[in-house]
């Protein structure tokens, strides 16, 4: 009788246990992927810097560059944006806090416009609104939702002129890719100018064209 009580206890006890890690792996379960999730958002971020700087560089000096690149999650590709622009994105669709889930944010190349009289903020540039040659980048690093990563082009122009300068992203022969380690490549193209169809406050685009393949 003793070693039946014995036996049952243990039975319990077992029961217990394996009942207790389960519900603690299905309560720890969504805080660790949302934990792997944010690491990756890190790494998105960190590498989608390097590249801003990258595409910059290379429409400048009218160069070729490349940047090895691990995607963690998600997808590279080419998408239109902003008045028939095309922009570099990296899109990956990840689980994170809510408070991550936001609205969109300019990463790099915003500017707050200051009203000089009275110090107040009037507007920033934004990433979809001309900017001023030698005030802003040709570029701007945009993040959004869970989690889209742009690198989108803006034109810029001198005070009060119309003529714009912009950055214009055109497809090599791969210009996506899926999850992997990959090398990004940015390749000056030429340029190109038009005045038709373009953003309201240019009456031309002169662009600096930078085709982008990936291996």
């Amino acid at each position: 009788m003793k070693a039946q009580v014995n036996v049952v206890s243990v039975l319990s006890i077992t029961l217990i246990v394996l009942v207790l890690t389960f519900v603690s792996y299905i309560w720890a379960t969504p805080l660790i992927e949302e934990a792997d999730n944010l690491q990756k958002k890190e790494i998105m971020e960190s590498e989608m810097i390097k590249l801003y700087d990258l595409a910059l560089q290379v429409a400048n000096d009218k160069s070729k560059a490349a940047e090895r690149l691990d995607i963690v999650a998600g997808r590279l590709q080419l998408r239109e944006v902003c008045y028939n622009d095309t922009a570099f994105e990296w899109e990956a669709n990840l689980k994170l806090p809510i408070e991550f889930a936001g609205s969109e944010q300019i990463i790099l190349g915003d500017r707050a416009i200051i009203n000089t009289t009275t110090q107040q903020l009037i507007q920033k540039v934004g990433k979809c609104n001309n900017g001023t040659i030698g005030l802003d980048p040709a570029l701007a690093l945009v993040s959004k939702g869970t989690v889209i990563y742009d690198l989108v082009p803006r034109p810029i122009s001198e005070v009060g002129s119309t003529t714009c300068k912009s950055i214009k992203f055109t497809p090599g022969d791969i210009a996506s890719a899926t999850k992997g380690v990959h090398t990004v490549i940015f390749e000056w193209d030429g340029t190109n100018t038009t005045s038709t169809g373009i953003h309201p406050n240019c009456t031309s685009i002169d662009y600096e064209l930078v085709k982008v393949t990936i291996r």
